[in-house]
Formats: C-alpha cells, structure tokens, sequence
C-alpha cells in the first residue's frame, strides 16, 4: 500500500503533462516522454494494488473509491493549468489522505479508525493550505486579510474533534492538530518575514542605458555593480552561495532578457 501511494503520487507529474497538452489540442515531445513515464508508472501502480486485494481483500478500496473523486477535481484544475487554486490543492490534499484509511482496513483495523485517521489528515489540510496562501499574500502584498486563514483553523478545529467523537484513541494527533492550528492563528498575525537570500542579484536589461532592477544586495555589492561590456547582466553571488543557487540565479537573471537572441555568458562568477 506504501508503494502504491508513492507511485500515484509521482504519477501525478507526467499525467499532468499528458493532461495539459491534449486540452490545449497539441502533442509536443515532452507529451510523448510524459505519456510513457505515466504509462510505466501507472503499471507499476495496479502491481502492488493487486497484491493489496490478494492480502487484504476488497475494503481498503472503499476510501479509494470516495476519494476518487476528490482527485479528479484537481486533476480537471491541473489539465486547465488552474491548480494553484483553492479547490484543487483542497480538493488533492484531503483525496490523498484516504491513503491513511486504505492503510488501516488493510491491516485489519476497525472501519471507525479508519476514518478517524483520514479526518486528522484531512483536518490538518484543511487549515495548512488557506494558512500558507494567506502567508503569501501577505508577503507579496506587505499586509491581507487574516478571515480565510482563520475559518480554515476553525473548520479544521472541527474535523478533528469530528475525528476524536468517532474514534477516541486518535485523541493525541488530533490534540496535535489543534496545537498548529492555534499557533497558525497566531503565527498569521505577525508581521510578513521578508525572505533572505546570501545571493546578491543585480539584473539589468539587455540595453545598457536602462535602469537597473536590484534586489537584496548590500551598499557595497551595488556600488561594485555595473553592466558587462555587452549589455547583459552582472550577476554578484556571495561567495557563501553554492553550486545550486549560482545556478538559480542565472535561471532567475534569464528572465530580464529580452527576446531579441541574447544570452548569457556560459559561465557565471562565483564571486565579485
């Protein structure tokens, strides 16, 4: 069972893919590679259900079955390039909770617990996810409002305590659960956390005579700055970045080039 929701987990990326380029009525070389991956994926997904129903019988299929159309909600989401909304990342969290359900029949274990354990996750999802968009919001806006975030902590308050009246021995992840919870209601009403970064990044615009877009870089760092004699971007990284996040920050200097064919330089100064 462990195996089989690893692999429905993964299988989600290709068939995302697949999805998303039959909607928009085109199949591209990645649509083929997706499609295979998907295909390779899903075979080794029936393999472990099987043995699943040869050991445990049929019952663990009914959280599947009730969850199924949960995931289909953000999987239709997902094939419109809309799954960063509310519904769907809801819709796919809670779905794939049932994994916890379908664990627990398998086992032999009592129908009430089954759905107690299903109800902690679902709980737990409930209040993360419109907690964590509100964060954003806020960080990208300087100040939001904090009603969503807090009806999703009292909604998962609810589903929890729902979980402890059907099964009593999930008390303690549920008493867990609302201890988040709590401290999201108070962690939401803080100021923003701007993020850090050691990366310091200066981007320019292809033509040298434009103004340049500075973010999180030191008085020093700027004073230092200038275009290269072609016009493209300087990039100052700390010599406290690694490998990866020199990298990130040729990926993330990319965007200020303009589509007129200019790159680059191939190799990027690990410090100035």
């Amino acid at each position: 069972m462990a195996v089989a929701a690893l692999v429905a987990f993964t299988v989600r990326t290709p068939l995302k893919v697949v999805l998303v380029d039959h909607w928009r009525h085109r199949w591209l070389p990645r649509s083929r590679l997706a499609a295979r991956i998907a295909a390779v994926e899903l075979v080794i997904l029936v393999l472990p259900a099987l043995a699943a129903v040869d050991l445990a019988g049929w019952a663990w299929c009914v959280p599947m079955a009730i969850a199924a159309p949960l995931v289909g909600v953000e999987l239709w989401f997902d094939m419109r390039s809309r799954g960063r909304r509310l519904l769907p990342e809801l819709s796919g969290s809670v779905g794939i909770a049932a994994v916890a359900a379908s664990v627990a029949l398998a086992g032999g274990a009592d129908a009430r617990l089954a759905v107690a354990l299903w109800l902690v996750l679902a709980a737990r999802s409930l209040a993360a996810i419109p907690f964590v968009r509100a964060q954003i919001a806020r960080l990208h806006h300087g100040s939001g409002s904090t009603a969503g975030s807090d009806r999703a902590q009292f909604a998962g308050a609810v589903v929890a305590i729902t979980a402890v009246a059907v099964y009593p021995a999930v008390a303690a992840g549920a008493l867990a659960v609302t201890a988040l919870l709590v401290a999201q209601v108070l962690w939401v009403r803080r100021p923003p956390v701007q993020p850090r970064s050691s990366a310091c990044v200066s981007s320019y615009s292809v033509s040298p005579s434009s103004r340049p877009l500075r973010s999180g870089c030191s008085p020093d760092a700027q004073a230092a700055d200038s275009p290269e004699p072609n016009g493209l971007p300087r990039l100052l990284v700390s010599t406290r970045t690694t490998v990866a996040e020199r990298r990130w920050t040729r990926v993330r200097a990319m965007l200020y080039i303009s589509s007129d064919g200019a790159r680059l330089p191939s190799r990027l100064p690990a410090s100035s």
